[in-house]
């Protein structure tokens, strides 16, 4: 009788569980892959618009804003606090481009008046609702990217509006 390969140096038990283990890990990891144009609750193919996609892009702009206002932190005053930037401060540090914002969307970034060290929001609002985009989008210090249908009010505080639908951390 002879002997069966040794995989790894495992006995043939152990290495059949091993390639079984890392068989369902690999198709874990596929099914979590998201598919352009199936809605990923209902395995449902959809059309995509151009509207959708540009609220796809509105969400890994307003992201990379979040990612951005960590860097970046300014002393615009000259009083010693470090604060938030705006939009064009991020550009000009070369942490935001044209090319990262959505089109369609009009974006506005701007530290809390009241406390700008600690607050800031970012809202990408569509140009033409329905058409260039079908949400508005908004994110805060907190970094977590929230979803509007119409336009958001702003206060003070840079809290995130009422009624919003959590869509990315």
């Amino acid at each position: 009788m002879t002997e069966s390969p040794r995989l790894f140096g495992l006995d043939p038990m152990r290495a059949r569980l091993l390639l079984g283990v890392l068989a369902v890990l690999a198709f874990a990891g596929l099914a979590t892959i998201p598919v352009d144009g199936i809605d990923p609750a209902t395995g449902v193919r959809v059309r995509s618009t151009p509207a959708k996609q540009n609220g796809r892009r509105a969400v890994t702009a307003l992201t990379r804003i979040a990612e951005a206002q960590s860097v970046l932190r300014l002393d615009r005053d000259g009083d010693g606090v470090m604060e938030f930037g705006t939009l064009e401060d991020l550009r000009a540090a070369g942490l935001i481009t044209d090319d990262d914002l959505p089109p369609g969307y009009a974006v506005e970034v701007r530290p809390s008046p009241a406390r700008p060290q600690y607050r800031w929001i970012a809202v990408a609002t569509p140009l033409t609702p329905g058409e260039t985009g079908d949400r508005t989008y908004v994110v805060n210090h907190a970094g977590t990217v929230w979803a509007l249908d119409g336009p958001v009010a702003v206060d003070d505080d840079c809290a995130i509006p009422p009624g919003a639908t959590r869509v990315a951390r």
